[in-house]
Order: C-alpha cells, then sequence, then structure tokens
C-alpha cells in the first residue's frame, strides 16, 4: 500500500504533486508559452509596433528564460523548489500586471526579460527537478501526467485570452491572467510542493520500508557533478539539440496566430482556436511517451520525438502547397 503524507494509508503524496505540478504548468507554461500570440494583434493596433519589434521582446523573453535555468537550479539546491517557485510566481503576477500597463516599447522588452525569468522557475525545469526526486519505478508515468498541464494550458488559454480580448479589452485580459495566478497557482505551490520524499518521511515511489524500491529514504539521484557534466560530449550534444528544437518551435509558436490573422485570412478567434488545436495535439503524446519512458531506452524516444517534431512542418508545408 502506498502511504500519504500523514503515514496514513491513502494515495502517495508523489502523485497528489503530480497533479499539482500539472495544474500549475497548465497556467505557468500553457499560458507563459503560448498566450502572448493572440495578444499581438492588439499590441499592432494600439500602438503600432511593427511584427520585427514585437518579435524581439519574444526574443529577449526566450534568452532570459534560458539563460535563467542555471541560475534556477542553483537558487533549488540553495533555497529548495518550493521557495523558490513561491517568489517566481508572484514575479509573474506582478509581470503580467505590467504587461497589462504597457506604455512604450522598451517597457515591453524589460517586462519580458523578467517574464522569462519568472517562466523558466515556474516550469519544466521545476517540474523534472521535483518528479526526478519523488518518483524512480514509476518517473515516466508521473512525468507524462505531470506534463499534460503544458498541452491542455496551450490547447484552452489562447482562445480563452482571445474571448477575453473581445469582451474586455487586451489590458483586463492581462489582469484576469494575473488574477488566476494568484488565486490558483500560488495556493498550489504553498500546500503541495515539497522537494523530496523524505521531507515528509516518505520514499521515492511511495515504496514503505521493505518494498521494492524503498530502500533508503534518499531520494536524489547520484551522478555527475556540473564541472564533470559540462566537461562531456553527451552534454553539448544535448544543449545543441534542445536550444535548435527550441528555436524551431519558439518561432512557429510565436507567429502562428499573426500568420494565421494576416497572411491566411482567419479570424482571430479562428487563429486561436487552431493555435490552440496544435498544442493541444501535444498531450497524447505527452501520455504516451511518458508510458513509453517506463519501458523504453530514453535516448530512442528522444529520437522518436525529434523525428515527428521535424516530420511535422515538412507535412503541413505540402498540405498548403497541395490546397
Amino acid at each position: 500500500m502506498q502511504i500519504d503524507a500523514q503515514g496514513e494509508g491513502g494515495l502517495f503524496h508523489g502523485w497528489k504533486l503530480v497533479g499539482a505540478l500539472s495544474c500549475i504548468l497548465f497556467f505557468t507554461a500553457g499560458g507563459g508559452l503560448y498566450v502572448f500570440p493572440v495578444f499581438i494583434g492588439s499590441l499592432r493596433q494600439e500602438f503600432g509596433w511593427s511584427m520585427t519589434e514585437i518579435s524581439g521582446s519574444a526574443a529577449v523573453f526566450a534568452i532570459a528564460m534560458g539563460f535563467s535555468n542555471p541560475l534556477v537550479g542553483s537558487l533549488f539546491a540553495r533555497f529548495g523548489p518550493r521557495k523558490v517557485m513561491f517568489f517566481a510566481a508572484g514575479m509573474s503576477v506582478l509581470t503580467l500586471l505590467a504587461y497589462a500597463g504597457l506604455q512604450n516599447l522598451a517597457m515591453l522588452y524589460i517586462v519580458s526579460l523578467f517574464s522569462g525569468f519568472a517562466v523558466a522557475a515556474t516550469t519544466i525545469l521545476p517540474a523534472q527537478t521535483l518528479i526526478t526526486n519523488w518518483f524512480r519505478a514509476f518517473r515516466g508515468r508521473a512525468m507524462g501526467l505531470t506534463m499534460l498541464g503544458i498541452g491542455a494550458g496551450g490547447l484552452a488559454l489562447p482562445p480563452f485570452n482571445e474571448l477575453m480580448i473581445r469582451l474586455v479589452g487586451w489590458r483586463v485580459a492581462w489582469v484576469v491572467a494575473a488574477g488566476i495566478l494568484l488565486a490558483i497557482v500560488v495556493p498550489l505551490i504553498a500546500v503541495f510542493v515539497r522537494a523530496q520524499p523524505a521531507d515528509l518521511g516518505l520514499k521515492v515511489d511511495g515504496a514503505t520500508a521493505g518494498e521494492q524500491g524503498g530502500e533508503g529514504s534518499e531520494s536524489f539521484i547520484v551522478g555527475l557533478t556540473v564541472k564533470r557534466a559540462v566537461a562531456t560530449p553527451a552534454f553539448w550534444l544535448l544543449f545543441s539539440i534542445f536550444v535548435l528544437q527550441l528555436v524551431g518551435v519558439s518561432a512557429m509558436n510565436f507567429h502562428f496566430v499573426p500568420f494565421a490573422t494576416q497572411q491566411a485570412g482567419f479570424e482571430p478567434q479562428q487563429a486561436a482556436f487552431y493555435y490552440g488545436m496544435a498544442v493541444g495535439f501535444s498531450i497524447p503524446g505527452r501520455l504516451g511517451f511518458g508510458w513509453l519512458a517506463d519501458r523504453w531506452r530514453p535516448e530512442r524516444l528522444l529520437a522518436i520525438s525529434f523525428l515527428l517534431l521535424a516530420l511535422g512542418p515538412v507535412v503541413n508545408g505540402l498540405l498548403l502547397r497541395a490546397g
């Protein structure tokens, strides 16, 4: 039987953490990574900014998010994920309010800079760290269920925010998003996020003493030090792979809605809907690959996923040409 945080029979706290992280990622990653494109039309209409100028802010956001990850990792080691995520969630609320009060292009760039750090500290890095600490035998499934929140947020939040823009205006839409983060994400972090099972007197995967996989209370995996890891070819190969992948995917995500409205002739609500659908199709992949990760070698799954990711734009381009 799995043991809950109070030591009584019940649901293992790790699975509660999975549910909480999935919900957190729904808003922080789903909102932080996929919502901004639906605001581009409003910003261009309000301020007359060009796509190049607005795209520059997206580059600032991406660079800040990427280069913040080492800092976020160091802060995790020093203060723990819960405190760092709590602080970053509060920063996310403030950045959303700052987006609502935009007055000029320089302000957009500054807010994007801080937003990049806040998103980095509340999304993939903390989620992967926590799942790695709490799960071993069921890590793939736990990771897949956690990352489900990103796909679900990407599916639901772009159309929702586009609707809010039409109903109450783009500035109030940002305020609403800030209120949702404050009301939902911050309490979830405070109640459910714990660095490792030992903090609650538990063991990895919910195993009790004497059960398989339950030996010892240490949940961290012993590996290379940072200095030794960055000296390996494998580290730089993975680094290069993910940089190239993020550049390509980010460019497509950022320009999807503007392209659909300005070039393809879609209405904003149609563009937001199809954009959400495109992200939503990642949900079966997140669940399926999470389940397979507990059974297959992860490097093979990674290669398959990147192959599918590369084939997507090719197939889409062929279909557009045929149409």
